[in-house]
């Protein structure tokens, strides 16, 4: 009998919202947490007043399932970041499980002060 192998992801990504961080964490940080700021028609994520490196969010967009990305993006798939389609994603792939990594909320280990990065962290892992 043939052993049947069940194919794993060991390098998936999930795509942040915008938007995440402006709810949800301790208001003693709020002002500190990560956001979206534009810079030369480029977005990137700053947290606690300092660029995360190589975080870009290209252009924001309100509601990611109705719109499409600017700049290097070309209408990417909404598993990126709704976990129902996420599924429908790794079904059609023939993928079992995967591993997931954040995109901007990697770069967090780069934020100096540890409350900042412990509220954002918490915030990042409640989502």
């Amino acid at each position: 009998m043939p052993q049947v192998y069940k194919l794993i992801s060991t390098d998936s990504h999930i795509m942040e919202p915008h938007d995440l961080w402006k709810t949800g964490v301790d208001p003693k940080y709020q002002a500190r947490a990560p956001i979206v700021v534009q810079e030369d028609e480029v977005n990137y994520w700053f947290c606690d007043g300092k660029r995360l490196p190589r975080a870009s969010g290209g252009k924001v967009v309100e509601d990611p399932r109705d719109k499409k990305f600017g700049r290097d993006w070309k209408e990417p798939r909404k598993g990126g970041w709704l976990p129902e389609e996420k599924i429908m994603d790794m079904d059609m792939d023939g993928v079992w499980g995967e591993v997931i990594y954040p995109t901007a909320g990697v770069y967090l280990f780069y934020v100096p002060d540890s409350g900042v990065f412990t509220a954002s962290a918490r915030r990042f892992n409640n989502w």
